[in-house]
């Protein structure tokens, strides 16, 4: 029997067909020999243009391919979808617009086989659509994070956010902690849950994940809908994490606020929003040397809008 593969590579695509050619391509060339210890899961869902075709023709030369079509229109569902097909020991989840850089992938399945994280979070590398390819980074080694540091650095933001692509995640935390059913900002409902429940995180400042901002992307549009997902990871921080991160948490509280108390007016959202914010013990907060001075000004500023 033939042994499971080491990585298990999901690739999603939605109407993929301007992108999705050169996404899967770069997939390959960045494993370059380390191909036969991964699969690929790609999943179509819900297309109404060329990109089975285009999965068809690169599943056909690349026999490590398992291919899927659903029609959820619901990224959680289909992260979920993907995840219960794949059989190996760690997961790595790409978007079917964005590219991997050539040959960095085989250094990273090093890592995870010598190291055995729970999670290898690597630093993604934003770039602009149309913008040049960046140069390969050095491949300096990965540091390793205790489960406080690594909260506190996602909840300032510092080196990395809640993004699921470019990560790689031991399989059965996925299993044990699925996505919610959001079309988007299900991998801020889920990292939390990451985060805490990884007994041995590893953090790589060498990225090779190209994370591309597609002009006119879905994703930078806000609505009703997007809203109520942010609330609701921002209630599942309050539950997953230590009451010792609350300040940390609180700062995302503020945000919420300050950027969408219109959009969210008449909405139960709003008032439980006002509630944590005016929970917010200030004279600690203020006092608390992880907050960044600039979201203690904004406490007070909002403190009038939570009223």
């Amino acid at each position: 029997m033939p042994m499971p593969p080491l990585l298990s590579i999901i690739i999603t695509a939605h109407n993929g067909e301007a992108y999705l050619s050169a996404t899967l391509q770069s997939v390959a060339d960045a494993l370059g020999n380390a191909l036969p210890r991964c699969e690929f899961i790609i999943t179509n869902d819900n297309s109404s243009d060329n990109t089975q075709e285009i999965i068809e023709r690169f599943a056909a030369s690349y026999p490590v391919s398992k291919t899927f079509v659903t029609q959820f229109a619901n990224i959680g569902k289909v992260r979920n979808f993907a995840i219960a097909h794949c059989q190996g020991e760690y997961i790595l989840m790409v978007d079917g617009d964005d590219l991997l850089l050539a040959g960095k992938l085989a250094d990273k399945l090093q890592i995870l086989q010598q190291q055995r994280p729970d999670l290898l979070i690597c630093k993604l590398i934003e770039m602009e659509e149309n913008a040049p390819v960046p140069e390969p980074q050095s491949n300096a080694a990965p540091e390793t994070l205790s489960s406080d540091n690594a909260i506190e650095r996602f909840l300032i933001h510092r080196d990395f956010q809640a993004h699921v692509i470019g990560q790689f995640i031991r399989r059965e935390l996925l299993v044990a902690t699925p996505f919610p059913d959001f079309t988007c900002y299900e991998d801020s409902w889920v990292f939390p849950s990451l985060l805490t429940r990884s007994q041995k995180i590893l953090y790589s400042r060498s990225g090779f994940y190209l994370y591309i901002k597609r002009h006119g992307s879905l994703s930078a549009r806000i609505n009703a809908n997007k809203i109520r997902y942010l609330f609701q990871t921002l209630e599942n921080m309050d539950r997953i994490f230590p009451a010792r991160f609350s300040h940390l948490i609180a700062c995302h509280w503020i945000d919420l606020l300050n950027r969408y108390g219109q959009d969210m007016a008449g909405t139960a959202e709003l008032e439980s929003t006002r509630q944590r914010i005016r929970a917010v013990g200030k004279l600690a907060f203020l006092a608390d040397r992880r907050i960044r001075f600039s979201y203690k000004r904004k406490l007070l500023q909002v403190a009038r809008l939570a009223r």
